[in-house]
């Protein structure tokens, strides 16, 4: 999978949310690609990863864009993800759960591997 089929798939599993008082925006990379998402304005956009350095609160890094979609949709879990060294974050790893909420419409949804 590379960034613009992620993004597009990813747009199809959003959903608005309405409940978080802030907005979090998060940097997504795969290399030196990467995405932008914003829960306030449901935002899923590329950007280019050096323009992208001030608008971040979190940025997390994905061995693959296979890998953060499955992870952000539930397909794996974020424990076994971040044991084997698939993602790494900034310091900011707990902000990944608002930004997997956009896209898990159910509770429970994360399948074992």
């Amino acid at each position: 999978m590379n960034r613009d089929q992620c993004i597009e798939r990813l747009r199809e599993h959003s959903r608005p949310i309405a409940s978080f008082a802030e907005d979090i925006t998060v940097l997504l990379k795969v290399k030196n690609e990467a995405i932008v998402v914003s829960t306030s304005r449901g935002a899923i956009e590329s950007v280019d990863v050096k323009s992208a350095e001030d608008v971040r609160i979190a940025c997390f890094d994905f061995d693959t864009w296979s890998t953060a979609f499955d992870l952000l949709v539930g397909h794996i879990d974020l424990a076994s993800v971040f044991l084997n060294g698939r993602i790494r974050s900034n310091g900011y790893l707990t902000l990944i759960f608002p930004i997997m909420s956009i896209f898990q419409h159910q509770r429970g949804s994360v399948a074992p591997e």
